[in-house]
Protein backbone atom coordinates (compact mmCIF):
# COMPACT_ATOMS: atom_id res chain seq x y z
CA UNK A 1 0.00 0.00 0.00
CA UNK A 2 1.45 3.25 -1.31
CA UNK A 3 1.37 5.87 1.20
CA UNK A 4 0.43 8.37 -1.54
CA UNK A 5 -1.97 11.05 -1.49
CA UNK A 6 -3.13 10.29 -5.31
CA UNK A 7 -3.04 7.06 -6.70
CA UNK A 8 -4.77 4.71 -9.45
CA UNK A 9 -5.58 1.15 -8.73
CA UNK A 10 -6.22 -1.38 -11.06
CA UNK A 11 -5.35 -5.39 -9.80
CA UNK A 12 -2.97 -5.53 -7.37
CA UNK A 13 -0.99 -2.11 -9.04
CA UNK A 14 -1.08 1.07 -7.07
CA UNK A 15 0.47 4.35 -9.16
CA UNK A 16 0.82 7.42 -8.07
CA UNK A 17 2.32 10.39 -10.63
CA UNK A 18 4.84 13.04 -8.60
CA UNK A 19 5.21 15.04 -11.60
CA UNK A 20 8.70 16.16 -10.46
CA UNK A 21 11.37 17.25 -13.33
CA UNK A 22 14.83 15.25 -11.97
CA UNK A 23 18.11 16.99 -13.74
CA UNK A 24 20.99 15.05 -15.42
CA UNK A 25 22.45 13.41 -12.61
CA UNK A 26 19.95 14.03 -10.06
CA UNK A 27 17.77 11.01 -7.88
CA UNK A 28 14.07 10.94 -6.63
CA UNK A 29 12.98 9.10 -3.72
CA UNK A 30 9.08 7.65 -4.27
CA UNK A 31 6.88 7.33 -1.99
CA UNK A 32 7.25 4.68 1.31
CA UNK A 33 5.13 1.62 0.25
CA UNK A 34 3.84 -0.53 3.12
CA UNK A 35 3.76 -4.59 2.64
CA UNK A 36 2.12 -6.67 4.88
CA UNK A 37 0.12 -10.02 4.83
CA UNK A 38 -3.58 -10.73 5.70
CA UNK A 39 -5.98 -13.45 5.23
CA UNK A 40 -9.07 -13.87 3.10
CA UNK A 41 -12.23 -14.16 5.01
CA UNK A 42 -14.51 -14.69 1.94
CA UNK A 43 -17.01 -11.55 3.19
CA UNK A 44 -16.60 -9.10 -0.06
CA UNK A 45 -17.53 -5.56 1.55
CA UNK A 46 -17.37 -2.70 -0.80
CA UNK A 47 -15.41 -4.82 -3.52
CA UNK A 48 -12.80 -5.93 -1.20
CA UNK A 49 -12.63 -8.18 0.96
CA UNK A 50 -12.91 -8.11 4.45
CA UNK A 51 -9.34 -9.26 5.27
CA UNK A 52 -7.56 -6.58 3.31
CA UNK A 53 -9.94 -3.94 4.36
CA UNK A 54 -8.90 -4.92 8.07
CA UNK A 55 -5.26 -4.89 7.28
CA UNK A 56 -5.28 -1.24 6.05
CA UNK A 57 -7.33 -0.30 9.12
CA UNK A 58 -5.20 -1.37 11.16
CA UNK A 59 -2.10 -0.29 9.38
CA UNK A 60 -3.87 3.40 9.61
CA UNK A 61 -4.51 3.14 13.76
CA UNK A 62 -0.58 2.26 13.75
CA UNK A 63 1.05 5.19 11.76
CA UNK A 64 -1.58 7.47 13.72
CA UNK A 65 -1.58 6.74 16.98
CA UNK A 66 -4.46 8.58 19.43
CA UNK A 67 -3.56 12.04 21.11
CA UNK A 68 -3.92 11.65 25.25
CA UNK A 69 -6.63 13.57 25.45
CA UNK A 70 -8.85 11.04 23.48
CA UNK A 71 -11.61 10.56 23.82
CA UNK A 72 -12.13 14.20 22.86
CA UNK A 73 -15.73 15.69 23.27
CA UNK A 74 -16.30 18.68 20.36
CA UNK A 75 -18.97 20.42 19.29
CA UNK A 76 -19.16 21.28 15.27
CA UNK A 77 -20.03 25.24 15.02
CA UNK A 78 -21.62 24.76 11.81
CA UNK A 79 -24.49 22.21 13.75
CA UNK A 80 -24.54 24.21 17.14
CA UNK A 81 -25.03 27.46 15.33
CA UNK A 82 -21.99 29.67 17.14
CA UNK A 83 -19.82 31.52 15.73
CA UNK A 84 -18.69 35.14 15.60
CA UNK A 85 -22.14 36.52 14.73
CA UNK A 86 -23.21 35.28 17.78
CA UNK A 87 -20.76 36.34 19.90
CA UNK A 88 -21.07 39.59 18.17
CA UNK A 89 -25.38 39.51 18.10
CA UNK A 90 -25.90 37.83 21.36
CA UNK A 91 -23.30 37.76 24.05
CA UNK A 92 -25.04 36.75 27.37
CA UNK A 93 -26.55 33.76 25.43
CA UNK A 94 -23.25 33.16 24.00
CA UNK A 95 -21.97 33.40 27.67
CA UNK A 96 -24.49 30.85 29.02
CA UNK A 97 -23.71 28.82 26.06
CA UNK A 98 -20.04 28.36 27.07
CA UNK A 99 -20.75 28.19 30.46
CA UNK A 100 -23.01 25.18 29.85
CA UNK A 101 -20.64 23.93 27.24
CA UNK A 102 -17.93 23.67 30.09
CA UNK A 103 -20.26 21.84 32.81
CA UNK A 104 -21.02 19.04 30.05
CA UNK A 105 -17.26 18.25 29.19
CA UNK A 106 -16.78 19.68 26.11
CA UNK A 107 -13.24 20.28 24.67
CA UNK A 108 -12.97 21.94 21.76
CA UNK A 109 -15.21 23.74 19.30
CA UNK A 110 -14.52 25.32 16.51
CA UNK A 111 -16.95 27.99 15.04
CA UNK A 112 -19.01 27.72 11.84
CA UNK A 113 -16.85 30.59 9.70
CA UNK A 114 -13.86 29.54 7.88
CA UNK A 115 -10.67 31.36 8.25
CA UNK A 116 -11.36 33.65 4.72
CA UNK A 117 -14.70 34.58 6.54
CA UNK A 118 -13.48 36.24 9.19
CA UNK A 119 -11.90 38.97 8.29
CA UNK A 120 -15.46 40.41 7.96
CA UNK A 121 -15.47 40.58 12.16
CA UNK A 122 -13.83 43.49 14.06
CA UNK A 123 -10.80 42.13 15.65
CA UNK A 124 -12.27 42.71 19.38
CA UNK A 125 -15.45 40.08 18.52
CA UNK A 126 -12.51 37.50 17.12
CA UNK A 127 -10.93 37.99 20.43
CA UNK A 128 -13.84 38.19 22.52
CA UNK A 129 -14.74 34.66 21.33
CA UNK A 130 -11.41 33.13 22.07
CA UNK A 131 -11.18 34.65 25.14
CA UNK A 132 -14.96 33.18 25.95
CA UNK A 133 -13.34 29.90 24.87
CA UNK A 134 -9.88 30.38 27.46
CA UNK A 135 -11.92 30.91 29.60
CA UNK A 136 -14.16 27.88 30.06
CA UNK A 137 -10.95 25.93 29.52
CA UNK A 138 -12.27 24.68 25.74
CA UNK A 139 -9.65 24.94 22.74
CA UNK A 140 -11.25 26.84 19.76
CA UNK A 141 -10.52 27.95 16.10
CA UNK A 142 -12.31 28.10 13.09
CA UNK A 143 -12.32 26.14 9.40
CA UNK A 144 -9.73 25.79 6.91
CA UNK A 145 -12.38 26.18 4.27
CA UNK A 146 -10.37 25.65 1.34
CA UNK A 147 -13.21 27.10 -0.77
CA UNK A 148 -16.57 26.33 -0.78
CA UNK A 149 -19.29 27.79 -3.17
CA UNK A 150 -22.13 26.74 -0.33
CA UNK A 151 -22.87 29.52 2.76
CA UNK A 152 -23.67 27.11 5.05
CA UNK A 153 -27.19 28.11 6.48
CA UNK A 154 -26.76 31.37 5.13
CA UNK A 155 -24.39 32.55 8.02
CA UNK A 156 -21.08 32.62 6.15
CA UNK A 157 -19.12 34.04 3.15
CA UNK A 158 -19.34 31.27 0.27
CA UNK A 159 -15.76 31.22 -1.73
CA UNK A 160 -14.88 29.64 -4.62
CA UNK A 161 -11.90 27.04 -4.16
CA UNK A 162 -8.44 27.77 -5.83
CA UNK A 163 -7.68 25.35 -8.97
CA UNK A 164 -4.09 24.77 -7.85
CA UNK A 165 -2.97 25.01 -4.11
CA UNK A 166 0.51 25.70 -5.76
CA UNK A 167 -1.05 29.36 -7.00
CA UNK A 168 0.17 32.68 -5.48
CA UNK A 169 -3.35 32.95 -4.29
CA UNK A 170 -3.75 29.65 -2.38
CA UNK A 171 0.00 30.41 -0.73
CA UNK A 172 -0.92 33.85 0.43
CA UNK A 173 -4.57 32.17 1.87
CA UNK A 174 -1.78 29.46 3.58
CA UNK A 175 0.20 32.22 4.88
CA UNK A 176 -2.21 34.11 6.38
CA UNK A 177 -4.40 31.60 7.92
CA UNK A 178 -1.13 30.88 9.56
CA UNK A 179 -0.93 34.02 10.51
CA UNK A 180 -4.52 34.33 12.29
CA UNK A 181 -4.20 31.11 14.32
CA UNK A 182 -0.75 32.79 16.04
CA UNK A 183 -2.48 35.73 16.58
CA UNK A 184 -5.47 34.71 18.47
CA UNK A 185 -3.72 31.69 19.62
CA UNK A 186 -6.23 29.38 18.28
CA UNK A 187 -5.90 25.35 18.79
CA UNK A 188 -8.48 23.52 18.25
CA UNK A 189 -9.25 23.68 13.99
CA UNK A 190 -11.29 21.68 11.73
CA UNK A 191 -9.73 21.05 8.44
CA UNK A 192 -9.59 19.30 4.75
CA UNK A 193 -13.17 20.66 4.15
CA UNK A 194 -13.09 20.80 0.07
CA UNK A 195 -9.50 18.86 0.27
CA UNK A 196 -9.80 18.86 -3.47
CA UNK A 197 -7.08 19.04 -5.86
CA UNK A 198 -7.94 20.05 -9.63
CA UNK A 199 -5.46 19.30 -12.78
CA UNK A 200 -3.47 21.96 -13.69
CA UNK A 201 -1.64 23.65 -16.85
CA UNK A 202 -0.32 26.64 -15.60
CA UNK A 203 3.43 26.26 -15.79
CA UNK A 204 4.29 29.40 -13.75
CA UNK A 205 3.13 27.27 -10.49
CA UNK A 206 5.76 25.10 -10.58
CA UNK A 207 4.54 21.78 -11.95
CA UNK A 208 3.55 19.73 -14.82
CA UNK A 209 0.85 19.56 -16.70
CA UNK A 210 -2.03 16.80 -16.52
CA UNK A 211 -2.65 14.12 -14.43
CA UNK A 212 1.12 15.12 -13.78
CA UNK A 213 0.31 18.61 -11.89
CA UNK A 214 -2.16 16.50 -9.06
CA UNK A 215 0.35 14.90 -6.90
CA UNK A 216 2.75 18.45 -5.81
CA UNK A 217 -0.52 20.42 -4.79
CA UNK A 218 -2.33 17.77 -2.58
CA UNK A 219 1.44 17.74 -1.02
CA UNK A 220 1.50 21.28 -0.39
CA UNK A 221 -2.08 20.57 1.44
CA UNK A 222 -0.69 18.53 3.48
CA UNK A 223 2.34 20.34 4.60
CA UNK A 224 0.29 22.54 5.55
CA UNK A 225 -1.21 20.69 8.19
CA UNK A 226 2.62 19.71 9.09
CA UNK A 227 3.34 23.43 9.23
CA UNK A 228 0.49 23.90 11.68
CA UNK A 229 1.92 20.99 13.84
CA UNK A 230 5.47 22.23 14.04
CA UNK A 231 4.55 25.97 14.96
CA UNK A 232 1.64 25.24 17.15
CA UNK A 233 2.34 21.53 18.46
CA UNK A 234 -0.64 21.68 21.09
CA UNK A 235 -3.33 22.08 18.22
CA UNK A 236 -5.94 19.51 17.47
CA UNK A 237 -6.42 18.67 13.97
CA UNK A 238 -10.02 17.85 12.91
CA UNK A 239 -11.45 16.10 9.66
CA UNK A 240 -15.25 15.58 8.01
CA UNK A 241 -16.04 14.68 4.27
CA UNK A 242 -13.78 16.26 2.45
CA UNK A 243 -11.46 14.14 4.34
CA UNK A 244 -12.16 11.16 1.78
CA UNK A 245 -8.74 9.67 1.08
CA UNK A 246 -8.08 7.15 3.42
CA UNK A 247 -4.07 7.82 2.96
CA UNK A 248 -5.08 11.44 4.82
CA UNK A 249 -5.99 9.53 7.78
CA UNK A 250 -2.42 10.06 9.64
CA UNK A 251 -2.53 13.95 9.19
CA UNK A 252 -5.40 14.02 10.96
CA UNK A 253 -4.96 13.85 15.07
CA UNK A 254 -8.32 12.59 16.81
CA UNK A 255 -11.45 12.88 14.95
CA UNK A 256 -12.76 12.28 12.03
CA UNK A 257 -16.47 11.51 10.18
CA UNK A 258 -18.23 11.68 7.30
CA UNK A 259 -21.25 13.87 6.61
CA UNK A 260 -22.22 12.60 3.52
CA UNK A 261 -24.40 9.83 4.67
CA UNK A 262 -27.34 11.59 6.03
CA UNK A 263 -27.26 11.00 10.14
CA UNK A 264 -31.10 10.71 10.47
CA UNK A 265 -34.26 11.88 9.00
CA UNK A 266 -34.91 14.18 11.74
CA UNK A 267 -38.33 15.70 10.79
CA UNK A 268 -40.73 12.35 10.78
CA UNK A 269 -41.18 9.10 12.55
CA UNK A 270 -43.01 6.12 12.41
CA UNK A 271 -43.92 5.85 15.99
CA UNK A 272 -44.35 9.48 16.90
CA UNK A 273 -42.84 9.51 20.51
CA UNK A 274 -39.70 8.65 19.22
CA UNK A 275 -37.99 11.50 20.01
CA UNK A 276 -35.73 13.40 17.75
CA UNK A 277 -32.33 12.53 19.42
CA UNK A 278 -33.37 8.62 19.65
CA UNK A 279 -34.07 9.69 15.91
CA UNK A 280 -30.50 10.79 15.18
CA UNK A 281 -29.11 8.21 17.68
CA UNK A 282 -31.01 6.01 15.17
CA UNK A 283 -29.14 7.07 11.94
CA UNK A 284 -25.30 7.53 13.51
CA UNK A 285 -25.08 4.16 13.23
CA UNK A 286 -25.21 3.68 9.89
CA UNK A 287 -23.86 7.05 9.72
CA UNK A 288 -20.38 5.99 11.50
CA UNK A 289 -20.68 2.49 9.44
CA UNK A 290 -20.53 3.99 6.81
CA UNK A 291 -17.18 6.32 7.73
CA UNK A 292 -15.30 3.19 8.40
CA UNK A 293 -15.89 1.60 5.38
CA UNK A 294 -15.57 4.09 3.25
CA UNK A 295 -12.40 5.40 4.56
CA UNK A 296 -10.95 2.18 6.51
CA UNK A 297 -10.81 4.21 9.57
CA UNK A 298 -10.25 2.69 13.20
CA UNK A 299 -13.28 2.71 14.95
CA UNK A 300 -12.19 4.54 17.79
CA UNK A 301 -10.74 7.47 15.29
CA UNK A 302 -14.44 8.02 13.91
CA UNK A 303 -16.66 11.03 15.44
CA UNK A 304 -20.19 10.08 16.78
CA UNK A 305 -23.16 12.78 16.68
CA UNK A 306 -24.81 13.00 20.06
CA UNK A 307 -27.70 14.90 19.87
CA UNK A 308 -29.87 16.87 17.44
CA UNK A 309 -28.71 19.65 15.29
CA UNK A 310 -28.71 23.34 17.29
CA UNK A 311 -29.65 25.32 14.33
CA UNK A 312 -32.34 23.13 13.95
CA UNK A 313 -33.66 24.16 17.62
CA UNK A 314 -31.99 24.34 20.69
CA UNK A 315 -33.96 22.41 23.13
CA UNK A 316 -33.45 19.64 25.36
CA UNK A 317 -34.43 16.21 24.17
CA UNK A 318 -35.07 14.66 28.00
CA UNK A 319 -36.35 11.68 25.97
CA UNK A 320 -33.84 10.81 23.67
CA UNK A 321 -30.79 12.37 25.02
CA UNK A 322 -29.54 9.92 27.01
CA UNK A 323 -29.83 7.26 24.99
CA UNK A 324 -27.88 9.05 21.83
CA UNK A 325 -24.94 9.46 23.97
CA UNK A 326 -24.78 6.19 25.26
CA UNK A 327 -25.47 4.28 21.48
CA UNK A 328 -22.58 6.66 20.58
CA UNK A 329 -19.79 5.56 23.18
CA UNK A 330 -20.97 2.32 22.16
CA UNK A 331 -19.73 2.84 18.65
CA UNK A 332 -16.60 4.55 18.85
CA UNK A 333 -16.05 6.60 21.97
CA UNK A 334 -15.66 10.15 20.05
CA UNK A 335 -18.42 12.82 21.04
CA UNK A 336 -19.54 15.32 18.88
CA UNK A 337 -22.13 17.44 20.58
CA UNK A 338 -25.03 18.98 17.84
CA UNK A 339 -26.20 21.56 20.32
CA UNK A 340 -26.09 22.86 23.74
CA UNK A 341 -29.21 23.10 24.52
CA UNK A 342 -30.52 26.58 26.38
CA UNK A 343 -32.06 24.93 29.24
CA UNK A 344 -30.29 21.54 30.48
CA UNK A 345 -31.61 20.37 33.81
CA UNK A 346 -28.31 19.61 36.12
CA UNK A 347 -29.10 15.86 36.23
CA UNK A 348 -28.44 15.75 32.40
CA UNK A 349 -25.85 17.20 32.58
CA UNK A 350 -24.15 14.90 35.57
CA UNK A 351 -25.21 12.30 33.30
CA UNK A 352 -23.09 13.56 30.65
CA UNK A 353 -20.32 14.09 32.71
CA UNK A 354 -20.32 10.23 34.32
CA UNK A 355 -20.10 8.52 31.11
CA UNK A 356 -17.53 11.18 29.65
CA UNK A 357 -15.23 10.60 32.80
CA UNK A 358 -16.22 6.81 32.02
CA UNK A 359 -15.02 7.08 28.60
CA UNK A 360 -11.95 8.47 29.54
CA UNK A 361 -11.46 5.94 32.52
CA UNK A 362 -11.71 2.98 30.06
CA UNK A 363 -9.83 4.63 26.54
CA UNK A 364 -8.26 1.14 26.30
CA UNK A 365 -11.29 -0.78 26.66
CA UNK A 366 -13.32 1.54 24.10
CA UNK A 367 -10.07 0.93 21.29
CA UNK A 368 -11.64 -2.43 21.16
CA UNK A 369 -15.17 -2.13 21.22
CA UNK A 370 -14.76 -3.43 17.70
CA UNK A 371 -14.27 -7.07 19.32
CA UNK A 372 -16.87 -6.12 22.45
CA UNK A 373 -20.02 -4.93 20.10
CA UNK A 374 -22.06 -5.89 17.33
CA UNK A 375 -20.76 -3.47 14.64
CA UNK A 376 -22.06 -5.83 11.59
CA UNK A 377 -23.59 -4.11 8.37
CA UNK A 378 -26.76 -5.85 9.59
CA UNK A 379 -26.91 -4.33 12.79
CA UNK A 380 -26.12 -0.58 10.82
CA UNK A 381 -29.02 -1.38 8.55
CA UNK A 382 -31.22 -2.24 11.68
CA UNK A 383 -30.20 0.67 13.61
CA UNK A 384 -29.31 -1.01 16.34
CA UNK A 385 -26.19 -1.39 18.45
CA UNK A 386 -25.04 -3.40 21.49
CA UNK A 387 -25.51 -1.43 24.56
CA UNK A 388 -23.08 -0.27 27.21
CA UNK A 389 -24.12 -1.76 30.40
CA UNK A 390 -24.16 -0.40 34.10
Amino acid sequence: MLEAVYWDHEGNTLTYYPGVTIPSGGSYQSEKAAIGVYQKQGDIVGGWDRGIRDWITEYHAQISPIRKEWPDVYVEGWTANLGLKETRDQPEWTRRWFQTAQKKGVSDIDAYEPYHQIKAYAPEVIQRFVDLATEHNIRTGFWFDHGADNDWHGTVVAKQPWACKLSPEAEADFTETLSTIEKYKLRSMHWADFFTVWPCDNKSHGHLPGKYSVYAPGQRMLRFAEDVRKRFPDSVLGAHGGFNNPQYAKYVDSRMNAWWVDPADRFSAIEPDIHIDRLVAGGNIPYVYGAHVTNLIPWFRILNWVNHMGYENNLHDRAGFRYGLLAALAMTGQLCLNSIPDEIPESEIAFTRKWIAWARDNRDYLKETDRLFDRSLRSAISGRVTPILY
